[in-house]
């Protein structure tokens, strides 16, 4: 692998793109992560009762300066120039 906090061995399941079937070394129904597969659709769930504004998140990298921002935390977002450093 080529990233620094990466395994030495990274192993991947296959992948049937018809059935998009995706198979698990581990016994469970579900697979996170993976090649292939609907699980590259993004999601947050809350209970009904929070009426929280959304508009600005538009993709996943808006998630954290949104709670940061929600919780009066300083947001120091990878690349980000513009946050103080502490």
């Amino acid at each position: 692998a080529l990233f620094p906090h990466s395994g030495d061995l990274v192993l991947m399941g296959t992948y049937d793109p018809k059935s998009q079937v995706v198979s698990c070394f581990e016994q469970q129904w579900a697979c996170h992560g993976g090649i292939g597969g609907p699980q590259e659709i993004a999601f947050m769930i809350m209970p009904r009762e929070v009426n929280w504004d959304l508009g600005e998140v538009t993709q996943a990298t808006d998630i954290y300066p949104f709670f940061a921002n929600r919780y009066a935390v300083q947001a120091r977002c990878p690349g980000d120039k513009s946050a103080a450093s502490a």
